[in-house]
């Protein structure tokens, strides 16, 4: 127990007051205490239906956004056994004010479904936590878990890569554009060497992309011997592994396809001497032949962590927790 308090002191301060978190939080606080739902409804409107371009509608979405994955991380610290319930009458009180207004209800439940923030308020409003029978693997895992969390959310490269899958394009690059670079070593150079900076980010956030797929795919199997605790990792990230929503999916295979053809034609002559550029020494040009000719295992994690049978589980429980 006292190991499971200082954790949780240890969320909270990580992820919760020292974050972004503490702006979203002031920012719904501000509008709700107010009684203005109009305004905070407008800023958490679905951008499909209404785009989101203001830049700081953008910010405090974002914010929000971190609020709502910090109560998604306290759900898969209870799951894991990482924290124990019940959680504090603070804490409870701040998840009750905060997701059981309408307008948020709406943000997770109809604009962007998120299961994980359903949960906890399920639980915390009848203080009434599910018991899911873990042993100390579950802690182990949840100490792996966040470890990925902190490099894909924190790495600037890796979040410009998943922009530009989502949103479609990224400074002056389409979706596209990208991908008709990397089908031809001519022009992949001489862009290079024009505008390295951001298409160099690019290809740095895909390479970390990467890996942080293969690694998650390991963690999500190592997970098997816990269904649910399996299923609420795998819906941590459902906004990228949601293939029947996610662009992210789609784009990254075809650039793998591409890569696996274009990559394999580079040689020693055609190293590009431009600051953090991806081909400028032999090594990397090896390394990224390596890559191209063993991406089969990075598909094949794709498919495992774009597979819908993952998020079940949850799903399951949060249907089955009719409480009032």
């Amino acid at each position: 127990m006292k190991a499971q308090s200082l954790n949780l002191d240890i969320l909270l301060k990580q992820y919760r007051n020292q974050s972004k978190a503490e702006k979203g939080f002031e920012i719904i606080a501000e509008l709700l205490e107010d009684n203005d739902l109009s305004k905070l409804d407008k800023l958490l409107r679905n951008h499909h239906v209404e785009s989101v371009s203001d830049s700081n509608e953008i910010e405090a979405r974002e914010n929000i956004n971190e609020l709502l994955d910090f109560y998604s991380l306290l759900q898969v610290a209870l799951f894991s056994d990482y924290i124990s319930a019940p959680l504090s009458p603070k804490i409870t009180d701040e998840i009750d004010f905060i997701l059981n207004s309408k307008p948020l209800q709406k943000y997770y439940t109809e604009n962007y479904p998120s299961v994980l923030p359903q949960l906890i308020l399920k639980q915390i409003k009848v203080d009434e936590y599910f018991k899911n029978n873990i042993n100390i693997q579950g802690k182990v895992i949840f100490d792996r878990f966040l470890i990925l969390n902190q490099f894909s959310k924190r790495d600037d490269d890796i979040q410009l890569l998943l922009w530009m899958y989502n949103s479609g394009s990224i400074g002056r690059y389409t979706v596209e554009d990208f991908h008709q670079l990397l089908e031809s070593k001519h022009n992949f150079k001489v862009d290079n060497n024009q505008n390295s900076i951001t298409l160099n980010k690019i290809l740095w956030g895909l390479t970390k992309f990467t890996h942080f797929i293969n690694d998650y795919a390991q963690l999500l199997r190592d997970c098997q011997f816990n269904p649910i605790l399996q299923s609420a990792i795998w819906h941590y990230h459902s906004n990228w592994f949601n293939s029947q929503k996610s662009k992210i999916g789609y784009n990254l295979n075809i650039t793998l396809q591409i890569i696996k053809k274009s990559f394999s034609q580079f040689n020693s002559k055609d190293l590009i001497y431009t600051p953090r550029s991806y081909l400028s020494t032999i090594e990397e040009i090896k390394d990224w032949k390596t890559n191209a000719n063993h991406l089969e295992s990075i598909e094949t994690d794709i498919e495992y962590l774009f597979n819908s049978d993952l998020a079940q589980p949850l799903h399951n429980l949060n249907n089955s927790l009719n409480y009032n």
